[in-house]
């Protein structure tokens, strides 16, 4: 939290994380370089660079080593997992929980992915809610 100037009530756990916020409230980030770029308010990281590129994606919650990485301005994602919505960077209201769930959705709305992915050639996600469920 270097860089907090106007931000209240949030929590910080080791290098890099939070260290953007300026005015975002409300945030928890455990884990190296979690919530690194993060403004907004309201999101959860924990692990190492979980949701460290998001900006203004407000209601976000991330567990896992890179999950939600690349997200900037997406709101209402939870990913947990290794690398689950890894890729994600403006998509909204997407659940992604296991090892590289989702991890090329982009831009998709509305899509869930349970379970670990057992073909690498999974579409990424497009606007059109959709429901999966993988059980193991």
């Amino acid at each position: 939290m270097q860089f907090n100037t106007t931000g209240s009530d949030n929590a910080a756990v080791d290098s890099g994380s939070l260290q953007n916020n300026t005015s975002g409230s409300e945030n928890t980030a455990v884990g190296e370089n979690a919530l690194r770029m993060n403004l907004a308010s309201q999101n959860t990281a924990i692990g190492w660079s979980a949701l460290q590129s998001n900006t203004i994606g407000e209601n976000n919650a991330a567990l896992g080593f890179n999950a939600l990485y690349s997200n900037t301005t997406g709101g209402a994602n939870t990913a947990t997992g290794l690398n689950a919505l890894l890729n994600n960077t403006t998509g909204s209201f997407n659940t992604a929980d296991g090892q590289g769930a989702l991890r090329s959705n982009t831009t998709g709305l509305k899509t869930r992915v349970s379970g670990r992915p057992i073909f690498s050639a999974i579409r990424p996600a497009t606007s059109i809610p959709r429901l999966v469920y993988m059980h193991f």
